[in-house]
């Protein structure tokens, strides 16, 4: 029977978003995460939580682009890497349209 969950705003305002993931993602039955960039720094610091939900069955999907240039190449072979644990990785990649939602769903 599902319960009737809280939908909220995460803002930076005076808390760090990868403690606020961690709270939410107690009882989460799966993650989409879709961002702009990867940077080695977020993909370091998210990569035990992302690898903990995919060894609990927790399905989680992520979508970044090369948008910019800015990606990290190395971050994003992190990211390639973590399909090993059951991490759907989608890479959005044209050069004519922008792409740069921030938007992490947790259901």
């Amino acid at each position: 029977m599902d319960t009737e969950r809280q939908v909220r705003a995460i803002t930076n305002a005076g808390s760090k978003l990868s403690d606020q993931l961690e709270l939410s993602l107690t009882d989460v039955r799966s993650l989409d995460i879709i961002v702009s960039f990867v940077k080695h720094s977020g993909i370091r610091m998210m990569r035990p939580i992302l690898q903990e939900l995919s060894e609990k069955g927790v399905p989680v999907r992520i979508m970044t682009s090369t948008y910019l240039g800015i990606t990290d190449p190395f971050a994003l072979e992190m990211l390639l890497s973590m399909k090993y644990y059951g991490v759907d990785v989608r890479l959005f990649d044209q050069e004519r349209r922008s792409f740069h939602p921030k938007s992490y769903i947790i259901h």
